[in-house]
């Protein structure tokens, strides 16, 4: 542990770092790191439940994270869970949203063809999209989509997991 001496207590230097620099400091896991943790999970299964996925076991990977509801058999998918490093990416919260009625995000389309794919291979997908900000900066992130069946059979859930990068050359 690292003492800071300017404080007349010594307070621990990593209680008096902000929230940002810890979070610059944690490198996230990577998509196969996550891709392997959904394998871990399936028991035997041809793909695990939500029931089975235990926050506890990932802390790392919970900011990248997002959970999303299959509606009408893949025509439609609503976020249930958004990861904190997401929504600061996105400068959106989508909780609760259908991706149907998501207008400002100019990957929608393709978000919407990656989870019908998903749905209908059954099987874990991996995608790199592209984007620009706002401020014309080209960025891209890389997404890793599992399917999840509270049966083991029937898909009901996507568990996603998305790294945004810098300077896309795409």
């Amino acid at each position: 542990m690292v003492l800071c001496p300017r404080f007349p207590y010594f307070y621990p230097m990593n209680a008096i770092l902000t929230r940002q620099t810890r979070r610059r400091a944690m490198k996230p896991a990577s998509l196969n790191e996550f891709l392997r943790y959904w394998d871990s999970i399936r028991h035997g299964k041809s793909m695990p439940g939500r029931q089975d996925i235990d926050p506890g076991d990932i802390p790392a990977m919970l900011p990248f994270v997002f959970l999303v509801d299959v509606v009408d058999e893949g025509k439609d998918f609503r976020y249930r869970l958004v990861g904190t490093d997401i929504v600061r990416n996105t400068k959106m919260d989508f909780t609760n949203c259908l991706l149907s009625e998501i207008r400002d995000i100019g990957s929608q389309q393709n978000l919407i063809e990656l989870y019908q794919r998903v749905v209908s291979s059954k099987a874990t997908i991996r995608e790199r999209f592209p984007f620009e900000t706002r401020g014309g900066v080209k960025k891209y992130y890389d997404v890793a989509v599992a399917p999840l069946a509270r049966n083991g059979r029937d898909i009901d859930m996507l568990f996603g997991y998305a790294l945004h990068g810098e300077d896309a050359t795409e």
